[in-house]
């Protein structure tokens, strides 16, 4: 996937870019130096720096659940009682892309990140 920020007046940089970009203090860093949007005439043009690879592995749901043993509800006037807890999206591993989600499809940052949502509850039967 080709990715390119909106950065420079209109936004700000991916603090993975900003860390690695080059700079008279920093002449060999990994990244270029810092641009306006699309003024430099490199970036108008596609070249592999912009490139990333989206092979990634995602932990999309989980599910937990007991149910607590008949002797123990008896005891309380329950006929059954449940225990549980739910994921969703709760981890997702992309070596080469790190800033984005590897399923969006926006290209420039310009989308909400993926919600991680983790639920819990009782399940009570008298």
């Amino acid at each position: 996937r080709y990715i390119q920020t909106e950065s420079g007046d209109i936004g700000n940089y991916l603090k993975d870019f900003y860390d690695n970009r080059w700079t008279s203090e920093n002449p060999n860093a990994s990244g270029p130096r810092t641009f306006n949007r699309d003024e430099e005439y490199w970036r108008n043009q596609r070249n592999t720096y912009f490139l990333h690879r989206t092979d990634y592995i995602r932990l999309k749901n989980l599910n937990f659940g007991y149910t607590l043993p008949l002797s123990w509800t008896e005891r309380a006037g329950m006929r059954s009682v449940k225990i549980y807890v739910n994921g969703f999206n709760l981890a997702t591993y992309s070596p080469d892309l790190k800033d984005f989600d590897p399923e969006s499809n926006s290209d420039d940052g310009q989308s909400y990140p993926l919600q991680k949502v983790i639920n819990g509850g009782l399940s009570i039967t008298f």
